[in-house]
C-alpha cells in the first residue's frame, strides 16, 4: 500500500477547471471520488474488495477544519448504498488507508502476506 495514493487524493481547486470563479465564491467546496481497497493473497487471488466514497474539502473560507478528507464504505455489492454507522459505536469512515490497515489488523488480529492495492 506504501506509495500508492488515490487520484481524488491529488485533486484539488486547480483541477476543476472553468468553474475555479465558482469555488472562489462559496464557502466550502468539495470533490467526491471513488476509491477501493483491495486485498490479495499469498497464492495472488482475490480475497475481497471493499468501495469507499471519498469527500475531501478543496476549498475553505474562514478557519480551515482539522479533517479535510474521509471515505465512507459502500455496502457490499452495492455501488449505490453507503453502510449506515448511526447507531453503532465506531464509524465506519477512515481519515486514510493507513488507518484502514490499522482498523483491519485490530479487527482481523494479522494482515495476510498477500499484496494490497488502492485504486
Amino acid at each position: 500500500m506504501e506509495g500508492q495514493v488515490s487520484a481524488v487524493e491529488r485533486m484539488g481547486a486547480s483541477n476543476v477547471g472553468e468553474s475555479i470563479d465558482l469555488i472562489q465564491n462559496v464557502d466550502y467546496a468539495f470533490i467526491l471520488g471513488r476509491t477501493q481497497n483491495q486485498q490479495m493473497n499469498e497464492r495472488d487471488e482475490l480475497e475481497y474488495t471493499d468501495r469507499y466514497l471519498v469527500f475531501k474539502l478543496i476549498a475553505a473560507r474562514g478557519k480551515n477544519p482539522t479533517v479535510r478528507s474521509f471515505k465512507h464504505r459502500f455496502k457490499d455489492a452495492n455501488d449505490m448504498s453507503l453502510i449506515e454507522d448511526v447507531n453503532l459505536a465506531k464509524s465506519v469512515s477512515v481519515l486514510t488507508m493507513d488507518d484502514l490497515v490499522r482498523d483491519k489488523v485490530s479487527t482481523n488480529g494479522q494482515k495476510t502476506a498477500g499484496r494490497r492495492t488502492i485504486q
